[in-house]
């Protein structure tokens, strides 16, 4: 494998931890928002974080333990989708904190 290859798997795992993080907060604070409301609404927006967090606990698992050699197109790929979820998860946590 390339370099290039290997530097945007890397980002791709980095971008992933970082969303894994953003999703870590906004579960803190949808669960303590959950508790003290009781919210419908605030119940789904904690059941789709913990959704989007595994998907991407087990992604991360999949590419760092799995061994696979995935082709630059399939890496360079993946970092695209991270980045867009990246943007996403930036900006839900930017409108929860308001």
């Amino acid at each position: 494998m390339e370099i290039m290859a290997i530097e945007i798997i890397h980002l791709a795992v980095a971008l992933r931890v970082i969303n894994v993080i953003l999703l870590a907060y906004l579960i803190h604070f949808y669960w303590k928002s959950y508790n003290s409301i009781k919210s419908g609404f605030t119940g789904g927006l904690l059941f789709f974080s913990v959704l989007l967090f595994l998907q991407n606990v087990s992604a991360i698992y999949f590419r760092i333990l799995s061994g696979v050699d995935y082709g630059d197109e399939i890496s360079l790929h993946n970092t695209i989708l991270n980045l867009i979820q990246l943007g996403g998860l930036i900006s839900l946590v930017f409108i929860t904190r308001k």
